[in-house]
């Protein structure tokens, strides 16, 4: 009786199972958090917890403009979100209609094709090379007058490396007349930003996240930057259905940091020094290649016979949690991802890894 009554589009989704994975263990790698706590948020959380009965500010105001200062555009041109999922579930329901089409590379992020399969609309992809680069012109050959949007990561999610450049994001959106969603959820260590060309080209929008180096992935909050002609749009539904849905907690954290562009600078560095430490320890193992990634995440390819998942399993037993890239459409069963681990578990990490590595090669 039941699944009559449910829409067709959420009947026919592919549901996603992560399991019971522990949020407190140093060795949950699978989702690429930064592990470090930046201490500044405990105060700023603190001060909001006597408002914790009161509804917040409806418009955002002040952290809108703080945002607007970190990217230099107006605070016309931002909309902070519930993460950045809630920001391409908004622009879905805004934008997207059943019988539409949507453009996006694979592989890509999961969440632009089931945020468009909700609304009805028909996925198209666009295959990566083998290097994991973007061909711009076959993506825009796979456009056509149907094409509502085209979602791109940027760097890429999950293969880490950078797709486009400012000019050829520049490029695609004079060529086409649909939407360009560019996912910058890794900006701060991609370097590569479209917020400046997206005040001027109402097709442009531009993603982004305070889950990576900001440390706060526990807090949700993303935001979009965009033409103020599509800002009204967004904020036309937010503001009816989801008013509230960024937290007092989240925008306090992310006001104080804002406001302290040298710890951001340090957020940034010590994390990338704690990345390089890491894939330099991975890389000493011979079984395996190190991608190199703009990202949270490592990518790693397995060069023996072992598969993603096999080693996903067997590091489950030592606590560790890392991700099987053969979940992503268009990825090889020999890549797996991890986040970047705390130096005190690094080590530990990696001998779990060569070690099942090793005894695989010996039974096999």
């Amino acid at each position: 009786m039941i699944v009559q009554l449910v829409r067709k589009q959420i009947r026919e989704m592919q549901e996603i199972n992560w399991g019971d994975i522990p949020d407190n263990t140093g060795m949950r790698l699978l989702w690429g958090e930064n592990q470090k706590f930046i201490e500044v948020y405990k105060e700023a959380v603190e001060k909001e917890i006597e408002k914790i009965n009161l509804y917040l500010s409806p418009t955002k105001k002040e952290l809108r403009e703080e945002l607007a200062q970190y990217n230099q555009v107006e605070a016309g041109n931002i909309i902070p979100t519930n993460g950045s999922d809630e920001a391409l579930e908004l622009i879905a329901k805004v934008f997207i209609a059943e019988g539409d089409e949507v453009v996006m590379p694979l592989p890509s992020y999961p969440c632009f094709e089931s945020v468009s399969q909700m609304m009805g609309a028909k996925t198209v992809t666009v295959s990566l090379e083998e290097d994991f680069s973007l061909n711009v012109e076959k993506l825009l050959g796979a456009v056509t007058e149907k094409t509502k949007v085209v979602w791109i990561a940027n760097p890429n999610n999950p293969t880490g490396n950078l797709l486009l450049t400012k000019d050829q994001i520049e490029y695609i959106a004079k060529k086409i007349k649909c939407l360009l969603v560019i996912d910058e959820c890794y900006f701060e260590l991609g370097g590569v930003t479209a917020a400046q060309l997206a005040k001027n080209y109402p097709n442009l929008i531009i993603i982004r996240s305070f889950s990576k180096v900001f440390a706060l992935a526990g807090a949700r909050l993303g935001y979009v930057i965009c033409n103020q002609e599509v800002a009204a749009y967004l904020n036309r539904l937010q503001q009816t259905n989801q008013v509230f849905c960024v937290n007092r907690f989240a925008q306090a954290a992310a006001i104080t940091i804002l406001r302290q562009p040298e710890l951001i600078k340090q957020s940034i560095k010590e994390f990338q020094e704690l990345k390089k430490k890491f894939e330099t320890k991975l890389r000493q193992i011979n079984q395996l290649e190190v991608l190199d990634t703009k990202t949270t995440f490592s990518i790693v390819k397995i060069l023996s016979k072992t598969t993603g998942a096999q080693l996903k399993e067997q590091l489950k037993k030592e606590n560790i949690f890392i991700k099987d890239c053969s979940i992503y459409e268009g990825f090889g069963e020999q890549y797996f991802y991890l986040g970047i681990p705390q130096e005190q578990y690094q080590q530990k990490v990696v001998d779990c890894i060569n070690k099942v590595l090793e005894e695989k090669k010996t039974y096999a």
